[in-house]
């Protein structure tokens, strides 16, 4: 090709021409790459963001920390490692529990020297010369049953009639039943310890030395659950009426019973199945239990 100074017009024209339709491509082939250079850029924002993504800054459940390669570990708590890395004991902000001295013990007992001093005399005749020092035990007595005989008593009017006075309310019907403490006791270890019926008989009579059937707990379950029936459903017609309900995240397995699990399936409203994996035995038709036991 000529240099340009020596082209006639005729050539220039072809020249530009050619640079122009040169031009058009390059143009069009920089928007193409800006355009995929602005979808990849958002594609790499996306991944930054689900790779930052773990327990403690998302709902994402703790196991799957560490389960995608790549993914940002959840950070340690403020003010050092991890929970492995904790000091034993109590931690630093942590309430403290002692026990306290007590200015009114419920029972003082005397200790004296015994023996006999470095001088051969005995000291059991020796001259008492007030308390040295004083230790305080905190302990519980051994439990025992405490009967209580309700006797009504009858009174007649003057016109006649026999009046008898009304059983205590909670007193059963029958002869000789529980009381209010020994069912108390009971549905706490059922229901806030989650002992088995096998197990919370066992530890009734062993360390009330209270004589109780597995029969007798499930009555006693059946009687609690009546007892918090009206509170559980004013509780429910309030979860219900809230516009947004948190639940942990528990899922009913094969067997009736509950299992943490990180699938993010939301559990049964009130009143249904949920409510059935609440309590730990059988209470009859209407009440809440949890099978598999």
């Amino acid at each position: 090709m000529a240099p340009v100074e020596e082209m006639p017009p005729e050539g220039l024209l072809v020249v530009v021409r050619a640079q122009a339709e040169l031009i058009a491509e390059l143009r069009a082939m920089v928007a193409e790459q800006a355009r995929r250079i602005a979808e990849l850029t958002a594609k790499v924002a996306d991944l930054e963001r689900k790779a930052s993504r773990n327990s403690r800054n998302s709902s994402l459940s703790p196991s799957n920390d560490g389960a995608i390669p790549g993914r940002k570990p959840p950070e340690p708590p403020a003010g050092g490692g991890g929970a492995g890395k904790k000091k034993r004991g109590k931690q630093p902000g942590a309430d403290g529990l002692t026990l306290a001295w007590r200015e009114d013990p419920d029972r003082v007992e005397g200790h004296f020297p015994t023996g006999a001093c470095a001088c051969g005399a005995g000291l059991d005749a020796a001259t008492p010369a007030g308390v040295a020092r004083s230790h305080q035990s905190h302990d519980v007595e051994p439990a025992r049953p405490t009967v209580v005989q309700h006797d009504l008593q009858q009174a007649i009017c003057g016109c006649g009639r026999r009046h008898v006075a009304a059983r205590p309310d909670g007193l059963s019907a029958a002869a000789v039943s529980s009381g209010p403490e020994i069912r108390a006791l009971a549905l706490y270890f059922l229901v806030r310890q989650h002992l088995p019926v096998e197990r919370t008989w066992e530890v009734i009579i062993e360390l009330c030395g209270v004589a109780v059937s597995t029969g007798w707990l499930h009555s006693v379950f059946a009687l609690g659950a009546d007892a918090v029936e009206k509170p559980v459903e004013a509780i429910e017609q309030r979860i219900a009426a809230e516009p947004v309900a948190g639940f942990d995240k528990m899922n009913r397995s094969g067997s009736g019973g509950l299992s943490g699990g990180g699938t993010g399936e939301s559990l049964p409203g009130p009143g249904s199945a949920a409510r059935e994996a609440c309590l730990p035995i059988t209470g009859g038709p209407g009440k809440w239990r949890v099978a598999g036991r």
